[in-house]
Formats: structure tokens, sequence, C-alpha cells
């Protein structure tokens, strides 16, 4: 078992490093993780302050040796508060894709295999999801079950899952075409275990990787909905929530909005060149 986990991470990193894209994206994501982990391990006692003590530097001090992303109003440490929000956002991604994927995958593939009238509800379902647009419509259910991580959580998985379902429809319609599946019917296979032992396992590659990829846009619709005051509460940090507090100092103290603002930027486009750099490696060996 440990040998091939051990052969499964060696031919992920083996891929990763075959272009540039897959290892930009995977060094950006590989200390977005690490950063994140290590916070939420250790605490305020990782971080060089506090990120909730006030005065802890002369308000509005720039970027210094002292303080790298400047000090706000209050003088609090922007450095500590844009790293202690790091597991947050990888924390609800996680949970967010984690769910679509686990749902999508399942409902998808059974759905592709199944057909008939389980089909034509999955797909009326995800048409009105789909229907609806989803920013809104997270915005509306946060709004309705009220502000907080937990509420947003549940808001942006309610409308998550359907394209996952959608692509796992999809490779399952053409993966359930293949000899190997024919053989697993005759061979008096339940559908139950021809979906969970020979469909899906020869789709997840393709899911992986749109995931990857999603884990960016998950980022951005999470710092939107904090940025509007629907996840983490102050005084914690959050990175949406830095923004909005700060945009008006966007002038006076740059450093401000913008520090927490390219955080957001270079962890969405490290998933995306991480994702697109996996799809090219696999394609380029298919």
């Amino acid at each position: 078992m440990i040998s091939m986990i051990k052969d499964k991470i060696a031919g992920f990193l083996k891929i990763v490093n075959s272009n540039v894209s897959g290892r930009v994206g995977f060094i950006v994501v590989a200390g977005f993780i690490l950063i994140s982990l290590i916070v939420a391990v250790g605490g305020y006692s990782v971080l060089p302050y506090n990120p909730i003590k006030q005065n802890v530097g002369p308000p509005f001090e720039p970027p210094t040796w002292k303080h790298f992303f400047g000090t706000d109003r209050v003088g609090r440490d922007l450095f500590s508060r844009v790293i202690y929000a790091t597991p947050n956002a990888l924390l609800i991604s996680i949970m967010i894709i984690g769910s679509a994927l686990l749902i999508g995958t399942l409902l998808g593939s059974f759905s592709a295999y199944q057909g008939a009238i389980i089909d034509d509800i999955l797909m009326r379902i995800t048409d009105l999801i789909f229907a609806l647009p989803s920013l809104i419509m997270a915005i509306a259910i946060s709004v309705t079950l009220g502000p907080g991580v937990i509420n947003m959580m549940y808001a942006l998985m309610i409308m998550w899952w359907p394209a996952y379902a959608r692509m796992a429809r999809g490779e399952a319609l053409r993966v359930s075409q293949y000899d190997f599946i024919e053989a697993a019917r005759a061979a008096g296979l339940s559908s139950s275990k021809i979906v969970l032992k020979h469909i899906i396992p020869n789709i997840m590659t393709t899911m992986i990787i749109y995931a990857t990829i999603d884990f960016g846009q998950v980022i951005m619709v999470y710092a939107g909905l904090s940025y509007l005051g629907l996840s983490v509460q102050p005084p914690m940090p959050d990175w949406g929530a830095m923004v909005n507090s700060y945009q008006g100092y966007l002038l006076a103290a740059p450093w401000l909005p913008l520090f927490p603002g390219a955080v957001i930027a270079l962890v969405v486009v490290g998933f995306g060149l991480l994702g697109d750099g996996v799809r090219d490696a696999i394609e380029s060996h298919l």
C-alpha cells in the first residue's frame, strides 16, 4: 500500500515537472498548502505578530523589514493577518471541491449508466441550477442563512456540484461504450459494482484535473463572498474582507488592499497553472 502511494506521488510529480506551467503552479500551490498547514497547527505562535492585536506598529506604516506588508489604521500587522487567513481559504476550498467531486461523480456516473428517468431527472435539476446566476444564488442563500463560514460553505456546496455531475455524466457515457464494460455486464456484475469499480476509476483523472483548476475558482468566489461580509466576521482576518475594509485607503496606503488582493490572485493563478500543466502533460502522452 505504501509503495503504491509512493509510486502515485512520484508519477504525479513527474507529470507536474514535465512543463513550466505545472512547475510554477505546483510551487505556488505547495507553498499555499504548506503555509496553511503550519498556521492551522501553530496558530498565532508561528506569526510575527498577533493578527488581531492593535498597535503592534505605527498606524499606516509602509512595508518594512519589521512589517513586511505594512500596518493598517489601528497598527495591526498586515502580513500576519494575510497569512493567518490562509487556512480558511484552503479548508473551504477542500470542503466545497471535495463535496462537489464526490456528489457530482457519483450522481453523474450512475445517471449515465442507468439512463432513462434517472438521467432525465438529474439533467433537469442541473439545468435548473445552471439557469440561475450561480454567484447571485450563492449570495442569496448566504444572506438567507446568515453570515458566517459554515452558511457560506452550504451555499457554495449547493451551487457547485452540478458542473461535476455534468462532466462525470459525459465521461461515464464515453466509458460505458468500452468493451470491458460489456464484459462486466456479461459476467453478471451489478450496476453499482460496474459504476464503482469500472466506470468511476476510469473517469477520475479527468475529474481531478477539473477539480484542480476549479480550486482557483472556488477561492475567487469565496473571496468575493468574504468581500461582501458573508464569511469570517471581524475581528478575525479574511482575504476578501480585508480588501473590502482597506479599499478606501487605495491612494493613501495602497499596500493595504493590494497585498491581500495580490495573494488571492497568486493562489488563483497557481491552481490554474497547475491544472493546465497536468492536463497538457497527460494529453501529450496520450
